[in-house]
């Protein structure tokens, strides 16, 4: 096939700070200073495999703590979009927009496994992590996980940016939704498992 398509099931390349190998040579990591990557939330989306539910996020980075945990290099200077598997305490965080919004830049960092601190029920440990606003790096502008306008780098960023506002303006506004929390306990009866499907 020629490269005018693209396969859709294609990943982009992966972020990857809490494993490393894959099938029977996969073995955890230790959380370290590196464990972050800097960059532009694109979005989130649902993925099916292996006949499970798993959350795959997107962030165009443009610093990564570690190179060994990306799938494909980072040049530095150019950004480039990369997913990673969520866990149930990331999936909160990048759900709530009164927190993250698509466009926002962030710092991800995984803090490594911890043990419930409540007495949920839960006795498996899960994956923390924190997530920090940068307040100096300008917001892109982003529309259903796609980049609109980077920076404003161009007319055509420009008028795809007014455009986009136009839009929402004319766009009623959504039903409310109950916000996620930003904790990093498991509610009560979660059974996600925060392991990998490979």
């Amino acid at each position: 096939m020629s490269d005018r398509f693209s396969d859709v099931n294609d990943f982009c390349p992966t972020w990857d700070c809490r494993f490393k190998g894959k099938g029977d040579s996969r073995e955890a990591l230790q959380p370290e200073k590196s464990s972050h990557i800097i960059g532009h939330y694109i979005g989130s989306r649902e993925a099916t495999i292996k006949n499970n539910n798993h959350t795959i996020h997107k962030v165009r980075v443009m610093e990564c703590g570690n190179h060994e945990h990306l799938s494909e290099p980072l040049t530095d200077g150019e950004p480039k979009e990369y997913e990673f598997f969520g866990t149930f305490v990331i999936n909160a965080i990048l759900a709530d927009p009164s927190k993250v919004s698509p466009g926002d830049c962030i710092l991800i960092k995984w803090l490594g496994k911890v043990e419930p601190k409540t007495k949920t029920g839960r006795k498996k440990p899960y994956d923390s992590w924190k997530v920090f606003q940068d307040n100096d790096t300008p917001k892109i502008t982003v529309k259903d996980s796609v980049i609109i306008a980077d920076g404003a780098s161009s007319d055509n960023d420009i008028i795809a940016a007014q455009n986009t506002a136009t839009e929402k303006a004319d766009t009623p506004p959504a039903p409310q939704t109950e916000t996620a929390t930003n904790t990093a306990e498991v509610p009560d009866g979660e059974e996600e498992d925060d392991d990998l499907p490979f």
